[in-house]
């Protein structure tokens, strides 16, 4: 595993110390001269026919600074005759760090700005062009290879060459850093040293690469007079993040989405398995998730009853709804409705999920159910154009009706039966064609029936005695107190 160390060069990066004398060829020069607030002096530092003018900043009152472009090219390009003279005042506290904390860099990026295109355009002013820091990228470059600490580092560098002060158009820019920038597919640690350059490109490039390495990023910080420190924005901003990624999650029911990227909490990710077992009908998986719960004082069933397990079949199909999700509404529905009637077929036909059978032949055992059931059922049947190879639920609502005297909400469930139908018809349909699902394929299909998918789903719930999600709500509620807690 590699580690990564990036360091966005500002105009202020490369210095001179102030008090460091001079020896030949280089030499300092004082000049006087008028200026609005009166005689000031100001310094140069001359080389052959070269002049370099030093300027005193009130940050770094102990080091000349220098002007990126045009001193940057003329130190790069003698970097040597300059080398025992240069610093880098605002880099080398965090080598010092690097060092102290026994951090193997396998390899340092530096990123710097160039805009000579934008200046031909006449986009940007010279001032800003003269602040570019391609040279002292170089000149950063050349001094950190002189240390030994770094001597199987690769150095890289990185530039930016428009819009330099857009916010936009840097995120835009660092969107692609995985790529462009860190390519390595084998990350440790991203270290960034952002407190050079330009903000647009510092916050930009933060933002993305916590977005990209999450808590394989660190953000190197140095304030005056204090040590180097890693960041804790980095950390408390993806904890706003995955808590308001978490809270939409629940607020889908998208159990599934929620893992330990988002959370370490195991109750919760515990839950978060068990709901989406239950949703994707994987029972028979959900035992560990129960135990494990048990011992947290949490209590959720195991379902071994068919009602149950139709139930959440049910329930899976209205999540999709609430994620519109319209295809998988549809699939779900459909697989709704080959189960539905079986809940109230089972004071006629007991074992009647036991008939089923994969061959598209006879099916002797589900015919003979039939007929112990009614002499003449399977006939009816086959009058009414309605398969006997396997139970369906075309058959289901024909026996339904055939069968049921006493039901108080007999109608009710005929017409949701007969909606079902329509949507399983509008998905064979679907099947078939190259499109997508809408919301008001499935509303046109339901309003011949006079139903909405609203008004649909309150009528299962109303006959399935269920209230919203039922369990799923409970375990969406449970979730929430262990976030607050």
């Amino acid at each position: 595993m590699k580690n990564i160390l990036i360091i966005t060069i500002g105009s202020r990066e490369v210095q001179i110390p102030a008090n460091l004398p001079l020896h030949l060829p280089l030499q300092f020069v004082a000049e006087e001269i008028e200026t609005a607030k009166g005689k000031e002096i100001r310094k140069k530092m001359l080389w052959e026919d070269k002049q370099i003018p030093l300027f005193v900043s009130p940050v770094f009152p102990d080091f000349y600074t220098l002007t990126p472009r045009t001193a940057g090219k003329i130190i790069a390009e003698a970097f040597e005759v300059f080398a025992p003279y240069l610093v880098l005042p605002m880099v080398q506290p965090v080598v010092d760090y690097i060092k102290a904390n026994n951090i193997v860099i396998n390899r340092i990026i530096l990123v710097f700005t160039d805009q000579e295109k934008e200046l031909k355009e006449k986009k940007i002013k010279p001032f800003h062009y003269n602040n570019d820091t391609l040279y002292f990228a170089e000149i950063a470059e050349m001094i950190l290879q002189k240390d030994a600490y770094f001597a199987h580092t690769d150095f890289d560098s990185y530039g930016v060459f428009e819009q330099v002060n857009s916010y936009h158009a840097q995120y835009e820019l660092f969107a692609k850093a995985k790529d462009t920038l860190v390519d390595d597919p084998e990350i440790e640690k991203v270290y960034l040293l952002p407190q050079g350059g330009i903000d647009s490109i510092n916050q930009s490039l933060t933002l993305r690469l916590i977005e990209i390495y999450k808590d394989k990023f660190v953000q190197l910080q140095k304030s005056e007079d204090v040590e180097v420190i890693a960041s804790e924005f980095p950390a408390k901003f993806l904890n706003t993040l995955n808590r308001q990624k978490l809270q939409k999650h629940l607020e889908d029911y998208a159990f599934q989405l929620i893992d330990i990227s988002l959370i370490s909490d195991k109750q919760v990710l515990n839950l978060c398995q068990y709901a989406t077992k239950r949703l994707s009908l994987k029972h028979d998986r959900l035992r560990e998730h129960v135990s494990f719960l048990k011992k947290k004082g949490i209590i959720f069933p195991l379902p071994t009853d068919e009602k149950t397990k139709i139930i959440d079949m049910y329930c899976s199909a209205k999540i999709s709804g609430i994620q519109k999700n319209w295809g998988d509404f549809l699939g779900r529905m459909f697989s709704f409705s080959e189960n539905f009637m079986k809940l109230f077929l089972h004071p006629y036909l007991p074992n009647i999920g036991g008939y089923w059978k994969h061959n598209n032949g006879e099916n002797r055992e589900w015919v003979q159910a039939l007929n112990r059931l009614q002499p003449d059922l399977a006939e009816k049947l086959r009058n009414s154009k309605i398969k006997i190879d396997n139970p369906n639920r075309k058959a289901y609502l024909k026996i339904y009706k055939i069968r049921e005297r006493e039901s108080t909400n007999k109608q009710d469930i005929i017409k949701i039966c007969i909606a079902l139908e329509s949507l399983a018809n509008l998905r064979n349909g679907f099947i078939h064609s190259l499109r997508a699902v809408e919301e008001d394929d499935i509303e046109n299909a339901l309003s011949n029936y006079q139903f909405s998918r609203e008004t649909l789903c309150a009528k299962i719930d109303d006959v399935l005695e269920l209230v919203g999600l039922g369990i799923f709500d409970e375990i969406k509620t449970q979730i929430e107190a262990l976030i607050r807690a």
